[in-house]
């Protein structure tokens, strides 16, 4: 029989319940990387439980909620690097409540963590992460989130607990964010290069619609900064303001008007990488 105390890597593409005894004998204490599907936060947890001395986790197809019948005692996971969690759904809960993988978060610290992956359903989600920050205070170095269930009502809110958030985290090299809305306060925050992501080098910005001109206004405070970190720029499916921006089919310049192009000619020639696919300008009744 295969001794599981020796397991470095477990990947599986189906569901992988775990309700095995938080003993000793079932540590799992070799095992380093693991992907694997889970329906239920305690099953998340005991794997956390079982494997100390993961470097590399991701749950995936995990749902957005789920309660757990079980005390767990804090879980400390120091040699944890990466870290991607992936839900099921993006439908919000009646009662707002934090999200699984937010759960996880506020029960575990981490601080070698340099990669995070993280879909936020809500505003308890946005501040699990962040107590996540300030309590871990781990050299990231990638952040992707995705945030969910776009409000007027709260986005407002949200921006300014992430901004909050992103204090906590100034290691960051790369930023991904998808957010449906504008996001004025995160960008606002960015703008602030000395005290937001001082050592930021490549920014993605996914599926957002945003006025052009703050765009440019972003890129150009961030590279004209005396201490210049961007390396390059992704836009990916974001709906661009005002209306000569064109349909975008492939990546280049041919949805941008000849005053923005030499504003990102300019940058380029200097070094700038920027890549953008999927623009799309907004419909006539955004205008």
């Amino acid at each position: 029989a295969m001794d599981l105390r020796m397991l470095e890597e477990l990947h599986t593409d189906y569901v992988t319940e775990c309700d095995a005894d938080n003993n000793n004998n079932a540590l799992l204490p070799s095992l380093t990387y693991l992907e694997v599907e889970i329906r239920s936060l305690d099953s998340a947890l005991t794997w956390l439980n079982l494997a100390p001395n993961l470097r590399n986790l991701r749950f995936y197809n995990i749902p957005a909620w789920s309660q757990s019948g079980t005390r767990f005692d804090a879980i400390l996971l120091p040699a944890l690097r990466a870290l991607r969690m992936d839900s099921n759904t993006t439908l919000l809960r009646i009662g707002n409540s934090a999200g699984l993988a937010a759960t996880i978060l506020e029960k575990i610290t981490s601080r070698s963590l340099t990669e995070l992956h993280i879909e936020l359903h809500c505003i308890k989600c946005d501040e699990a992460l962040s107590s996540f920050f300030r309590r871990s205070a781990p050299p990231l170095e990638i952040l992707a989130i995705r945030i969910l269930n776009h409000s007027q009502l709260v986005d407002d809110r949200r921006e300014r607990g992430l901004v909050r958030a992103f204090t906590h985290i100034p290691s960051v090299r790369k930023l991904s964010i998808e957010w449906f809305n504008f996001p004025e306060a995160i960008f606002q925050a960015l703008s602030q290069t000395e005290t937001t992501f001082p050592v930021l080098e490549h920014l993605e910005l996914r599926l957002m619609f945003m006025p052009m001109e703050r765009f440019l206004d972003l890129i150009t405070t961030r590279w004209r900064t005396e201490h210049r970190t961007p390396k390059l720029v992704t836009l990916s499916g974001c709906f661009l303001k005002p209306l000569h921006v064109h349909l975008m089919e492939r990546r280049g310049f041919e949805g941008l008007a000849p005053e923005e192009m030499g504003i990102l000619r300019e940058f380029i020639a200097e070094g700038l990488q920027y890549c953008a696919e999927g623009f799309t300008r907004f419909p006539s009744s955004f205008d």
